[in-house]
C-alpha cells in the first residue's frame, strides 16, 4: 500500500503511557474504522513532549507516514470540518 500524503485519522486515546504526547488512532482509508485496532501516531507539532496540544479521543486529525511506513506517523493538525 502506497502511504504518500496525507490521511485523516480519529482519535481512540491520547493517554500515551510512554508521556510523549503521541495518540492512538484508526487511520481513514487504513485500518478498519469499526475496530479498535490502530497504531500510535507521534506529535510532529512541537518539540518537546509538554506543548500541552494533545487531540482529544474522538477528534480527526491530519497525518503523514513517514518513509511510507505503516508504523511510522506524526500528526500535525486538527480537522475542522467534515471533508471526507
Amino acid at each position: 500500500m502506497n502511504l504518500q500524503g496525507i490521511y485523516i485519522a480519529e482519535v481512540l486515546n491520547n493517554l500515551d503511557p510512554k508521556e510523549r504526547e503521541r495518540v492512538y488512532c484508526r487511520v481513514i482509508g487504513v485500518h478498519d474504522m469499526e475496530s479498535e485496532n490502530g497504531i500510535w501516531i507521534e506529535n510532529g507539532i512541537s518539540n518537546y513532549y509538554e506543548s500541552g496540544n494533545i487531540p482529544q479521543i474522538g477528534q480527526k486529525i491530519y497525518i503523514m507516514f513517514l518513509h511510507n511506513d505503516c508504523n511510522k506517523a506524526i500528526y500535525f493538525g486538527q480537522v475542522k470540518y467534515n471533508i471526507e
